[in-house]
């Protein structure tokens, strides 16, 4: 999917996420996305409010996020170009594959990296830029 091609916008996140930079490798079960994603050394294991947590690349993280005051507290500087899915899409992230279905956007940082979002989380963390 070209994300010119298919009329995506530019989106900011407004919500913090917790984040911790782990020292080994780790994984997640994603239930919600039909598998396993793993971290690297150095890479973060991201948590957002509503108990969400993620792998994200160490490189990705740095371009993307930058600190808050609080601990361990950050917010997504960049912004993103997403598009909704019409049908149902496998996605290979950096950190392992995930398999959204219609109503559930595709998401791509500014340095090409790209992964789904579920529509309600989306809607309630984005806003168009």
């Amino acid at each position: 999917m070209g994300f010119h091609d298919e009329g995506a916008s530019r989106y900011s996140k407004t919500a913090e996420v917790t984040a911790i930079r782990v020292d080994h490798p780790f994984t997640v079960t994603r239930d919600d996305w039909g598998g396993i994603q793993t971290g690297k050394p150095g890479d973060y294991l991201v948590c957002s409010e509503d108990g969400d947590a993620y792998p994200v690349d160490a490189n990705v993280f740095y371009d993307t996020y930058e600190p808050t005051d609080a601990a361990h507290r950050y917010r997504k500087s960049a912004t993103i170009l997403a598009v909704q899915l019409t049908d149902t899409m496998t996605v290979d992230t950096l950190e392992g594959p995930e398999t959204g279905h219609s109503g559930d956007w595709l998401a791509e940082n500014p340095g090409g990296d790209r992964w789904l979002i579920h529509d309600d989380v989306f809607r309630r963390t984005y806003v168009p830029v």
